[in-house]
């Protein structure tokens, strides 16, 4: 009896459909919003790798008025790599509500100088008030933002260095002292000399050149003294060893110990995973975690990452995108430490493997409970169609979450 029981209750259930998750829908409003921004990435016919870069952003109220602004780094004049002109600068928009934005970056202090790619926002004095941090090719700048609408640039008085082109940055207590510290991502060594030709010399076709001609560089920690001034921690905390081109960071606790630990994306290398060990050191254990490489075990152009609890069973995942045919991995925490390659498992693999994902969000668009994921795609080769049936400007994606898989 208690057998049919289960057949009848597994018949009910099987019968039974899941709700499509409610829809989701954005309206272009930039224009409308007084937006006019455009990302001056000054490309050449000698393709410099550092045209592919450029292009970051942050949302957040340095004002304190309760409305999210928005910041934009902006490129530079090549060869020069200088803001030689107001088309160049880094741009500051105040939110006046209503979906109006006002352009405030002369008064702001935040044009900026050099050719600029990453923001990270934190407030690193904790007085109040958000600062930035921006990452750049040929220099990085940290912000005081001063608070009166004005920031002042603290970058040598910090005791923060330009080590090699910057390209992501992210705030984090990592020895939980109460203090933001900040972990600086950078690509390679790169100069302008250093351009080879690639492509089709027959054909006079040159493009940008695969990054493998390029030599990684670490990350670089900086710990936040509490007075204003940050100190180089990079080699005592283990990790100056693990060079790589990194693209973008986050950060997590994903095995629950109270400590946050890094993710770090890297350009067709092994991502890095650092633990970190609670003294003040991490180690580095992508492969032991599985985090650092898909079952297939080759190595992708990992590009953008968050580090968020995509399936809702408490443990922060990774989910990173990735250029065409190579699919944006998905690695599922397992609970005990490690994760588990999940691309196909949670159908994220055969939605993407045809796109060039950059820039990503996982948020709950639709107000459903499960984080949705949005990823700002192009082809990096903007010559592709004369080569292969791929096109270099392609649309936006976004894949709904479907209780753990996404469409």
């Amino acid at each position: 009896m208690a057998f049919r029981l289960i057949l009848i209750l597994l018949g009910v259930a099987g019968a039974v459909e899941v709700p499509a998750p409610p829809p989701i829908r954005f309206v272009e409003e930039a224009a409308a919003s007084g937006l006019p921004f455009v990302l001056e990435n000054n490309p050449t016919e000698t393709k410099h790798l550092i045209e592919t870069m450029a292009g970051g952003l942050a949302v957040f109220d340095y004002d304190g008025d309760g409305r999210p602004d928005l910041f934009f780094t902006n490129g530079a004049e090549v060869p020069s790599l200088s803001k030689t002109s107001a088309k160049y600068w880094n741009r500051l928009y105040h939110n006046e509500g209503g979906l109006k934005f006002r352009d405030v970056t002369a008064e702001s202090g935040l044009a900026g100088k050099g050719y600029d790619m990453g923001a990270a926002v934190g407030d690193y004095d904790n007085d109040g008030k958000p600062d930035l941090f921006v990452a750049g090719v040929n220099g990085s700048a940290l912000y005081h933002n001063l608070g009166n609408g004005r920031f002042e640039d603290v970058t040598a008085k910090a005791g923060i260095q330009n080590k090699g082109w910057a390209v992501a940055a992210g705030w984090v207590d990592f020895d939980r002292d109460g203090k933001l510290d900040l972990w600086v991502v950078h690509y390679t060594k790169w100069q302008l000399p250093d351009d080879r030709y690639c492509g089709d010399g027959k054909r006079g076709i040159r493009v940008y050149c695969h990054p493998k001609y390029f030599q990684g560089l670490p990350s670089t920690l900086y710990r936040n003294r509490g007075d204003g001034t940050f100190e180089d921690v990079t080699y005592r905390a283990g990790i100056a060893a693990f060079a790589g081109r990194g693209m973008s960071v986050a950060f997590a606790d994903y095995d629950h110990d109270g400590f946050a630990d890094v993710f770090v994306t890297n350009d067709n290398m092994p991502n890095f995973l650092f633990h970190n060990k609670g003294n003040g050191t991490f180690e580095e254990v992508g492969l032991a975690a599985g985090a650092a490489l898909r079952d297939t075990g080759k190595p992708v152009a990992s590009m953008g990452v968050e580090f968020k609890d995509y399936d809702n069973d408490g443990n922060p995942d990774l989910v990173v995108t990735a250029l065409a045919g190579e699919t944006f991995p998905v690695f599922k925490n397992d609970g005990k430490g490690g994760f588990l390659d999940a691309t196909y498992g949670s159908r994220l693999g055969s939605a993407a493997v045809r796109h060039s994902g950059w820039g990503l969000g996982l948020f709950d668009f639709n107000n459903d409970g499960w984080k949705d994921l949005f990823t700002a795609n192009s082809h990096v080769n903007d010559r592709v169609e004369q080569f292969e049936s791929q096109v270099y400007r392609e649309r936006d994606s976004i894949f709904v979450n479907q209780g753990g898989t996404f469409r």
